[in-house]
Formats: structure tokens, sequence, C-alpha cells
């Protein structure tokens, strides 16, 4: 008798483990790839065929991942009800319904851990498509997040009630989406989203983007209006890039229902074109001035500093609206009229709520009057945490980076600057105006200079000096302190950007 070869007989085990478990991922990956709930097939008889044997196989890495008897045993059970479930649906005729149907009883049986669901809504979708979807949401127990794909309505108008009855009676889910809505198309579904809003009691994150419409129909905008004044529980509203601002009386209408609504904190308006008209900043003020609720303000992207009317009306809210904390601007074109950042030195002069600001992207660096009122603000305010100043190709002049670091000197409540992608390393100046204000500064917090044109020597200038705050300072993709930069100098070496 040959003698066992007890280290290979173990190695071979645990190759056949790690085969197993690597199947067991690679099965999860393409069941929620290949048959991810209700998308239409072009093979469903190949499709069918490929959720069986995934089935079976999955199956017995479960009996196989196991040695005890108790879990062999339900694990056999399991395996019996997926092939009594097959046999039985396999006898009908409707080839589309079986896959749907399978998707659906791996959904309820498997699907356990994701809590994210995608539903494409076009002309493919039938009744049965649209009644198993209803079961699945009333019957599931995981699922939090759920996303409405909208690619076409026609001939599934009447379908969407079911959609609606499944949202009013759910209490799971917290965050609900709709991307391709269309504004100006038929407004039924707006009907239903409305109705199953008012009624829902436990969404609390409302996303409706991307609508491509080149027109916006006035009642889908007045259905919007009246979830914000009737729903009391949604805290998130994100309604960016729905181009609201080209149409009229959009931006007035939205006002009205904000200044109802008292739950929203969070809304983001970005991409919806406010600066094409002066009339859609003025509702928009007159909503914030009223509304005490709303947190944080995204106005990305909405051509605000085409204008100095439309800084003005900015500025006048920030000097009226105390609950606003978080206010975004990237974007804006705020770089050809340093009166735009006059305006906002003045809004915020005054204000004392607004805790972190975002001027990323506009350019503010080819003006050093921009920086200079920048300064300014640093100075005087002292409500703000966090200040973001992201690609605005600051250092072009020598003077952005001694205004800014001027400021840095004397302000005592900021915690946090981002200057990532600007070009602050050109001038070997701009580096003292750096260290010297690092030194001089007690609060500051976090300061992050990635993809500034800065060469290693410049890092180790910066660090020098011993009496340096304990300040996280980014650069490149590395992360780094001075307690760790003083032990290991040749971190620098490979640092150069």
């Amino acid at each position: 008798m040959e003698p066992i070869n007890i280290k290979q007989e173990e190695k071979s085990q645990t190759k056949k483990e790690n085969k197993f478990r690597d199947l067991h991922l690679y099965l999860k990956h393409e069941i929620f790839y290949l048959l991810r709930p209700y998308q239409v097939m072009s093979d469903v008889n190949k499709v069918c065929k490929k959720f069986t044997c995934a089935i079976k196989k999955l199956s017995y890495y479960h009996l196989f991942q196991s040695n005890d008897k108790n879990k062999l045993r339900r694990n056999y059970d399991y395996v019996e009800e997926i092939k009594h479930t097959m046999d039985s649906l396999l006898e009908t005729e409707d080839l589309i319904n079986i896959s749907y149907e399978l998707c659906l009883y791996w959904l309820l049986n498997i699907y356990r851990e994701k809590n994210y669901l995608r539903f494409e809504i076009d002309n493919t979708k039938t009744l049965k498509h649209f009644l198993s979807f209803k079961d699945f949401i009333l019957k599931n127990k995981s699922i939090s997040e759920l996303c409405f794909v909208i690619k076409n309505l026609k001939g599934n108008e009447k379908n969407l009630i079911h959609i609606k009855e499944a949202l009013e009676n759910d209490t799971k889910i917290k965050i609900l989406s709709f991307k391709g809505l269309n504004f100006g198309e038929n407004d039924d579904i707006m009907l239903l989203i409305k109705e199953a809003l008012i009624k829902n009691k436990t969404i609390i994150k409302l996303n409706i983007w991307t609508n491509s419409s080149s027109k916006t129909k006035e009642q889908n905008i007045l259905y919007l209006k009246e979830i914000f004044e009737q729903n009391v529980n949604i805290e998130d509203l994100d309604i960016n890039s729905n181009h609201f601002g080209m149409f009229e009386k959009n931006i007035f209408y939205i006002g009205e229902g904000l200044m109802k609504n008292n739950s929203i904190k969070t809304l983001n308006l970005g991409y919806n074109n406010i600066g094409c008209n002066e009339q859609n900043i003025i509702d928009l003020g007159e909503a914030l001035v009223k509304n005490n609720t709303i947190k944080t303000l995204r106005l990305d992207y909405n051509f605000l500093g085409c204008n100095d009317i439309f800084m003005i009306h900015l500025r006048d809210i920030l000097k009226k609206n105390n609950s606003i904390e978080n206010l975004h601007l990237y974007r804006n074109g705020f770089k050809s009229n340093s009166n735009n950042m006059l305006y906002l030195k003045e809004g915020l002069e005054v204000n004392n709520s607004i805790l972190y600001l975002d001027l990323c992207a506009n350019a503010l660096g080819k003006n050093p009057e921009n920086m200079y009122n920048i300064k300014e603000i640093l100075e005087i305010n002292k409500s703000i945490k966090s200040l973001k100043l992201t690609s605005n190709q600051i250092g072009v002049n020598k003077t952005d980076v001694y205004y800014l670091m001027n400021a840095i000197e004397k302000n005592d409540t900021l915690k946090e600057l981002n200057l990532c992608e600007n070009k602050v390393g050109l001038y070997d100046m701009c580096i003292i105006y750096i260290k010297e204000a690092i030194e001089v500064n007690k609060s500051l917090k976090k300061i992050n200079l990635r993809w500034n044109l800065m060469k290693s020597g410049d890092w180790e200038y910066i660090m020098k000096n011993k009496n340096i705050n304990d300040i996280a300072i980014e650069i490149g993709n590395q992360k780094m302190r001075k307690s760790y930069l003083y032990c290991q100098r040749f971190f620098f070496d490979n640092c150069y950007l």
C-alpha cells in the first residue's frame, strides 16, 4: 500500500475549495449582470439554460462548503425547492415570462444582501413584468434604494399604476430615483409619482435627474411643487440636469413649493441653467429667504457669473438666509468679472451660517482681484470651516498665492483648504508664502496641494520648520503627517508632479 501524501491531499483540497469559492463569486457576478431583474433578453432559451445551470452550481457550492449534517440537510431541501420551482415553471409555454419569473424567484431567495434595484421602463415591458415587479417590492426585505430608468413609456401608461401601488405600500425603500424622466412628454408618470410620494412615509431621498426634453409641461412642474408642499419625509432632493431655468415659471413653481416645505435639508439644483433668466434667481431668492430648513444648497454649473444681477441677488440671499451651511458654486463662470467675487464677499461678510464653500472650476486665478476678494472673505468671515478652490488656475499670478496665504495667516477658524489641481508650484516665491502661512496659522488641520506642479524640493522646504503644526497635507496620491515625514525623508523623492 502506497503511503498517503497528506500535504498533497491538503493542497489538493485547498485548491478545490478555492476553485469553488472563485466559481461562487463568478456565478454571483454572472447572475447579477446577465439576469438583473426585468431586463429584456434577446435569447430567452439561452438565458433560462444559463440560469438553471448557475443555480445548480451555486447550490452545489453551498453543499460543498459545509460538513455540518443539519446544514447539509437544509441545503439539500433548498436544492429540491429550486428544482421543483424550475420544473413547474418550465411546464408553461411563455418563455419570456419564465425568464422573468426565474429572476423574481432568484431575487426573493438569493438576492437578499443587495440593497439596490434598477428597473428599466420601455415599450417591451408587459403587464406581467409590472405585476412581478410589484410583487417583488412588497415581498423583498432588503432593497432600500430603487432606481427607475425610463426609456419609453409608450404602451405602458396603464401599467404604471402597479408602480404607484408598490411605492405607496412599501415600508423599506429610503432612496428613490428617476433617470430619463421627460418633463415635456406625458404627465401620467409625474401624477403617479406625486400620489405615491404623498402616501409613502419612508422615502427620505428623491432623485429626479437627466431630463432630455427641449420643453417642459407646466403640469409636470406643478405636480413636483405639490410633492414639496405635501410630503413631510423627504430630506434630500436632487433635481439636477433638468434645464428648468430655460423655461418660464419652472423655478417660480419650485420656489413656491420650497416656501411651504419644512423637511428638505439638501437641495441640488445644479445644471439647470438658472442663470439664463434673471427672474429665476429672483424667484429662487424669495424661496430661500423664507425657507429655514435647507442646510446644503448646490447651484453648480448654472452660469450665475455671466451677469452681475445674478450675483447681487445671491449676495442678498446670503445676507438674509441663516440656515444654509454648505454652498456649492462649482463652475459658474466667475473668472472674467471681478464683481462676482466682490458681491459674494459682501454677502459672506454678513452671513454667519456658511461652513463649507465650494468655488471649484471658476478660473479665479486669472484675475488677481478675485483672489483679493477671497482674501477679504477669509479675514472677515468667522464661520467658514472648509474652502474648496480646486481647478482655479491659482498660481498663474504670484499675487494669487500671496493674497490667499496672507489671509490664512490671519484666519483662525478655517480647518480645511483644498487647492488641488492649481499651479502654485510655478514660482518659488509661492512655496515660501505657503510655508510661512502654515507656520503662523494655528487652526488649519488639512491642506490639499495635489497636482500643483510642485517638485520634491518644494515639499522638503515646506516641511523644514520644526514648529509646523500637525497638519495633514495631501500631495499626488499620498497622504502624510509631520511626524511621519521627518523619519522618512525619501518619501519626497517619489512625489515629483
